[in-house]
């Protein structure tokens, strides 16, 4: 009986002295594997870690009915999940789930973590889908230039529009297809509200020189684009990554003009583009008279006249990043909330059959919503989850209306596999 009893206060002094050092890890309800934030809460965790130094994690759930923090039914999965991911990086798992008294509500659980290699663990999300690949045109800013992408879309260069008198490596990136916007998260959300997308590209431009500066549009001039689908839909305006949003938000491209900055700056070269010299004009006044004393603004603006008319039918573009064309349907929109049979850690997405658009949605207890969608619209709601290498996938037909309920049912699956489901969609 004394054996016993040693046993029992031996482990209970252990469980003591590594509570020093608690962690908590909060799971949404019925959720299991863990998120890629928690993924990074734990990276964290192991950079504050010592070597050696022994943590306990508990996972807990909020109940929302006693407004507390308590091991829910699922605890024990969610403990074995966060055994499963220290280990692998850098931890040592000295204990599996146990039942010790936490003060929590509930059967309590608790993993017993020693760091056992001093090194950087910072985790990198490698992209599960392969980035889309860049295109690059070398064009000659003191030309009228006009390109065309793979995909059709076209960009016209009048002669000044970029904020350099070097040669310009412009980079385009092209996404068309409704695949595309769930591959690499860009719902067609602006403000909340579903907009109609006629295409998205990724423009960036540095000099061809070797210090790769960055270039600038000249806000005076802007860019020409004409988008392959958006091009003969009327309405259709120029939307722009919002530079103030965490999240992937559309604003339209107007509401920046207010920020724009009149800025030239000329570099020259030598044959070997060795830079002899370069200077930055702060006003387009002080830029007119450089030009003026070298006597080519008459040449400029002689060429500039007659290629005026090929950006006349386009619309105008003055920033770089994501860009995208879109335009608000003409039709009600309402908030839409779907009711989980169970709650699981995914990016969800609901793509619609009629309307080139893509909404996400976030998932809170038993329940997904999406802030402002057209109602009474046929759409499929597809969920995607990941888990180190493996995949997870879900879709399922919908109706923007009334209360629907549906069952979240992730499988394992292979990129090719979501490659070919979301190659379906409209």
């Amino acid at each position: 009986m004394k054996k016993i009893f040693l046993a029992i206060l031996v482990a209970f002094s252990c469980f003591a002295s590594a509570q020093k050092n608690t962690y908590k890890l909060y799971f949404k309800k019925n959720q299991v594997i863990l998120s890629t934030e928690q993924k990074k809460e734990l990276s964290e965790l192991a950079k504050k870690t010592k070597e050696a130094e022994l943590v306990t994690i508990f996972p807990l759930t909020y109940d929302s009915i006693y407004q507390r923090y308590i091991f829910s039914n699922v605890a024990d999965k969610q403990a074995a999940e966060i055994a499963k991911y220290t280990g692998n990086i850098g931890f040592e798992v000295m204990s599996r789930p146990s039942n010790f008294p936490s003060g929590f509500k509930g059967r309590s659980f608790s993993i017993n973590v020693k760091l056992i290699r001093s090194i950087a663990v910072v985790e990198v999300q490698k992209p599960y889908f392969a980035p889309k690949p860049s295109q690059f045109f070398l064009i000659d800013p003191k030309r009228d230039t006009l390109i065309k992408g793979n995909e059709g879309t076209k960009l016209h260069f009048p002669i000044g529009c970029m904020q350099t008198k070097n040669k310009v490596m412009v980079e385009l990136k092209e996404y068309y297809a409704m695949a595309d916007y769930v591959k690499y998260g860009l719902p067609s959300i602006s403000n909340g509200k579903m907009i109609e997308s006629g295409g998205v590209i990724y423009l960036n431009a540095k000099e061809n020189i070797g210090s790769k500066k960055q270039v600038s549009i000249n806000p005076d001039k802007g860019v020409g684009l004409e988008f392959t689908l958006g091009k003969n839909k009327p309405n259709m305006q120029v939307f722009v990554k919002d530079p103030s949003s965490k999240k992937m938000n559309w604003i339209l491209q107007d509401s920046l003009k207010g920020s724009y900055t009149w800025e030239m700056t000329e570099t020259i070269v030598d044959p070997d583009d060795n830079v002899i010299s370069q200077k930055t004009y702060h006003s387009k006044e002080e830029w007119e008279k450089h030009l003026a004393l070298e006597e080519k603004k008459e040449i400029l603006q002689k060429k500039a006249e007659k290629t005026k008319a090929k950006s006349d039918d386009m619309l105008q573009l003055y920033n770089l990043g994501f860009i995208n064309c879109d335009r608000f349907p003409n039709q009600p929109l309402k908030p839409l909330k779907v009711y989980l049979t169970e709650n699981s850690a995914a990016n969800y997405y609901l793509v619609f059959n009629d309307i080139r658009g893509v909404m996400s949605g976030t998932a809170s207890e038993n329940i997904l919503s999406f802030e402002s969608v057209p109602v009474n619209r046929q759409a499929t709601l597809i969920a995607i989850a990941f888990e180190g290498s493996q995949a997870y996938y879900f879709s399922s037909p919908l109706v923007t209306g009334g209360k629907p309920s549906l069952k979240i049912n992730l499988k394992p699956v292979d990129e090719k596999f979501i490659n070919g489901e979301l190659a379906k969609l409209h």
